[in-house]
């Protein structure tokens, strides 16, 4: 387990789109365990080793495919990994502005 390990993981997410598509769904999950996906690839990671490096990684530079998640409002500047939430939901009527 290390900070190393989980900047390799990132850098593979980064650079595989199967991967990154398999991150998306873990993400997509109520309870989703993107360190259980970090370990089938090989990556000896923690939950808290990831929200470590998520943290950090929110306070320098993103990856390509972090900036795509936290654009789509899968993550979350207090250093959690956060399952992604709908952005934009078509069957809710978008409100209405009194004389406009």
């Amino acid at each position: 387990m290390s900070m190393e390990a989980v900047w390799a993981f990132r850098e593979r997410v980064s650079a595989d789109a199967a991967l990154g598509n398999e991150v998306k769904a873990e993400l997509a999950k109520k309870d989703g365990d993107l360190a259980a996906v970090a370990r089938r690839h090989g990556f000896d990671v923690t939950k808290d080793e990831l929200e470590q490096g998520w943290a950090t990684a929110c306070n320098g530079e993103l990856t390509p495919f972090e900036l795509e998640i936290v654009s789509a409002g899968a993550g979350s500047n207090q250093g959690k990994f956060n399952p992604p939430g709908p952005v934009y939901d078509e069957s809710i009527p978008a409100p209405t502005i009194p004389g406009h």
